[in-house]
């Protein structure tokens, strides 16, 4: 900097306001060329102090967002810990009149696990199987005997014209 240049002194709000008066036509015409520069110079360092403050907005409105977003996803895992997946459902709506608006929804009939209870008609062929020599036991190697517990195993077979259900006890 050369020694004749003077330092920018920082705007005081005085200085914002009497800058910010709006000169009429005919003060303007009255001002000297050295005035108008004056002007002139003092409309530069306000235009770059807005400047320098609108960019201060852009930046804390940017960081203002992105802790916006941050705490609303916090909220949102705060309640589903709190309040879990069951007790945000809705009430039912009320059935519509009959023939008119969306169809029930009905829930699937469970199936049953007795291929008897399934299949009433069907012809049933129980079967007991027996071990001929049990194995000795693995502890104290005296001969195991039965204890009166089976597993039931159905299978199904389908004979054109009819089903037959196979019940083996093991």
């Amino acid at each position: 900097m050369k020694k004749s240049q003077k330092k920018q002194k920082q705007l005081t709000k005085e200085d914002i306001k009497i800058a910010l008066t709006p000169l009429s036509d005919e003060h303007l015409e009255k001002l000297s060329a050295k005035d108008l520069r004056l002007v002139i110079k003092g409309e530069r360092g306000i235009t770059e102090y807005y400047k320098d403050i609108a960019e201060r907005a852009i930046l804390m409105n940017k960081e203002l967002e992105d802790k916006v977003l941050i705490i609303e996803g916090t909220l949102v895992k705060i309640k589903t810990r709190f309040f879990g997946h069951k007790s945000e459902r809705s009430p039912k709506p009320p059935p519509a009149p009959l023939g008119k608006g969306p169809k029930e929804k009905t829930r699937p009939i469970k199936k049953k696990r007795d291929l008897e209870e399934r299949y009433p008609d069907a012809e049933v062929i129980d079967k007991e199987m027996h071990l001929e020599n049990p194995p000795p036991c693995a502890c104290c190697n005296n001969q195991l005997s039965a204890t009166g517990i089976f597993e039931k195993s159905q299978s199904i077979t389908f004979i054109p014209g009819k089903y037959v259900i196979t019940n083996i006890y093991e």
